[in-house]
């Protein structure tokens, strides 16, 4: 009786240990994660980071084509950089409702890149018009490319913990990351270094037809000029003449030169 008792007692130690294994989850590994799962997460963790660096620093956002300056645009960094940290901790421990939320976020996200992009076309002229073009692609792109890695990957948020292979899906998903990025990077800095060149000869142009002028001159001087000089010209008297800087500001045009503006002069 006792030894059936002990074994009894053996018996139901190991099967409530075994169920006790079951509930526990492994926590997060990413030597563990299938590669292209892994580059995903660290893509992801670059998204966020880079969304509140925006919000931090530069205090600037762009929502489905409007430009936000300002305390909102920190409050929508914050918002979608917290959503994208969302994405990587459900990838990380494996959430069932990783692709479901990462599928309204990138859809969103691209719907938001296409609109900007639209918005930019229509302008007549903007100084990053065509760095904010290239972007709007690039965005659309990988939001795409990543909305259907994940979906494709929906097994992995169901099945077990246990590593798997590589499949066909993450070589691709993971040469075009890599392919796409470095391409972009070398369209975006082409056209940055172009709209470099274009503002600084702009801005010697206006600095050296304002010396020597009144400020009633330097208006009348700025309002005869057109697209980049305009603005160029009215950011630079604002700048030397604070006390109206708001009100020359507001005569800007462009989103970037009016944004340095209001930096220039401390309204923001």
């Amino acid at each position: 009786i006792y030894k059936r008792g002990k074994t009894g007692s053996v018996k139901n130690s190991r099967h409530s240990s075994k169920r006790g294994e079951k509930k526990k989850s492994p926590g997060f590994r990413i030597e563990e994660m299938p590669e292209g799962i892994r580059v995903l997460f660290v893509y992801t963790l670059m998204i966020g980071m880079a969304y509140l660096i925006l919000g931090a620093f530069l205090r600037v956002s762009m929502l489905f084509g409007f430009i936000i300056r300002g305390l909102p645009a920190v409050l929508v960094n914050v918002i979608f950089s917290a959503l994208i940290f969302t994405i990587a901790y459900g990838i990380a421990l494996k959430k069932h409702w990783t692709p479901r939320v990462a599928s309204i976020i990138y859809i969103l996200s691209a719907l938001s890149a296409l609109t900007s992009l639209a918005i930019e076309l229509m302008r007549p002229y903007f100084f990053i018009r065509n760095t904010l073009i290239l972007s709007s692609i690039v965005i659309v792109f990988l939001n795409l490319l990543t909305l259907w890695f994940i979906n494709d990957k929906k097994h992995y948020f169901l099945m077990g913990y246990r590593k798997k292979r590589v499949e066909i899906s993450d070589k691709v998903f993971i040469s075009a990351i890599y392919i796409f990025y470095f391409i972009s990077i070398l369209l975006i800095f082409a056209v940055g270094v172009q709209s470099y060149r274009t503002m600084t000869s702009s801005m010697n142009f206006v600095v050296n037809n304002l010396n020597g002028k009144t400020f009633e001159q330097g208006i009348s001087f700025c309002k005869l000029q057109s697209g980049t000089k305009k603005d160029i010209c009215f950011m630079s008297l604002a700048i030397l003449k604070p006390d109206e800087g708001v009100k020359l500001c507001n005569n800007i045009q462009d989103e970037f030169y009016k944004i340095t503006c209001y930096k220039g002069i401390g309204a923001i």
